[in-house]
């Protein structure tokens, strides 16, 4: 006799894997957060000193499970990024709110941000399809740093 065990693993830009879960708030699920943001704050159930520093960061806002990672979801319950971190190093929560503001960003606008951007920086667009596409993006308000690779302030 066999028995086949079928395990979901996150995917990014899928349907987020549906969870239940004990936390300091009773018991929750996916579907209590359907249409907002969800930042999923994970760790292991026996409070670390790295943890401590990190719930302080997260203010209450963590829910409790055995691994020790962050999965951000959208309104539409898709899993948009995942980070998972090593027992000895404390995660960023400002890291996560740039993330969560520049992922809305680029829903919103149809963009793309460059490494580190915060909110009010420039944004990348897309790039033209043809060139009279590329020059005409200088007179639009474009900084063009070469005919593909443009940006744009929102």
């Amino acid at each position: 006799m066999t028995t086949e065990t079928t395990v979901t693993f996150p995917q990014l830009n899928q349907p987020a894997p549906d969870f239940n879960a004990k936390t300091t708030h009773g018991q929750k699920s996916l579907a209590d957060y359907k249409g907002k943001w969800l930042v999923l704050f994970s760790h292991p159930a026996d409070f670390t000193p790295v943890c401590t520093t990190e719930f302080i960061g997260f203010a209450n806002a963590s829910d409790t499970s055995a691994v020790r990672a962050t999965f951000i979801i959208d309104p539409e319950g898709v899993l948009r990024a995942m980070v998972y971190y090593p027992m000895s190093n404390g995660r960023s929560v400002d890291e996560f709110v740039r993330l969560v503001e520049a992922l809305q960003t680029s829903d919103t606008n149809h963009c793309a941000t460059p490494e580190n951007w915060k909110k009010g920086e420039e944004v990348i667009v897309p790039p033209p399809h043809t060139m009279e596409d590329a020059n005409m993006r200088e007179a639009e308000g474009y900084h063009c740093v070469d005919w593909y690779f443009c940006k744009k302030t929102l």
